[in-house]
C-alpha cells in the first residue's frame, strides 16, 4: 500500500472490496455469527458413483478450486458472496 493512501485514510479490505456498499455489508456480516454449513463427502460420493460427476459439474462451472477446500465453513468466501449478492 503506497504512503499516499495511508495518508488519505485509504485501508484495504481485507477481501480485496472496494466498493462502499459491498464494505458496508461485509462490514455488518462480519458482525455475526455464520453458521456451520457442510461439504460434500466424497466417499459417500464415489459409494453411489456421482463423484465423478461432481467433479466434471465443478470443472465445468469454473468452481473446481472449491473441491480442493476442506473446511467445514469458508466465512471469507461466504462473507464475499453475501456482501456482493443482489436479489
Amino acid at each position: 500500500m503506497s504512503t499516499n493512501m495511508c495518508a488519505r485514510g485509504h485501508i484495504l479490505h481485507p477481501l480485496g472490496l472496494t466498493h462502499p456498499i459491498y464494505v458496508a455489508r461485509y462490514n455488518y456480516l462480519n458482525e455475526h455469527v455464520i453458521v456451520v454449513t457442510r461439504h460434500y463427502d466424497e466417499d459417500l460420493l464415489a459409494r453411489l458413483r456421482m463423484l465423478d460427476d461432481i467433479r466434471w459439474l465443478f470443472t465445468r462451472g469454473g468452481m473446481s478450486h472449491f473441491l480442493e477446500l476442506k473446511e467445514h465453513t469458508y466465512r471469507d468466501l461466504t462473507l464475499e458472496f453475501l456482501s456482493k449478492l443482489h436479489i
